[in-house]
């Protein structure tokens, strides 16, 4: 999911991160020329404070506070 949010600025939901993890871990069992296709649902933005619990990353955290904070 991070991968994502970070380069393509997509959210996934966690039902979908899930699939997009065990997809990174299978990858280097696949044999050459096969490839893995992983559909994204849902709409990630709902789990946003998920993602920061888990990542625990202050910088993050903060920008989630301030975003809140301006919703409030």
């Amino acid at each position: 999911a991070e991968v994502l949010m970070t380069y393509e600025g997509i959210i996934p939901a966690l039902e979908s991160s899930h699939a997009l993890a065990c997809a990174v871990r299978e990858v280097g069992h696949l044999a050459k020329g096969e490839g893995i296709l992983v559909n994204l649902s849902g709409r990630g933005d709902k789990d946003i404070f998920t993602f920061a619990d888990v990542w625990e990353d202050d910088g993050w955290n903060q920008f989630i506070k301030q975003k809140s904070d301006r919703i409030q």
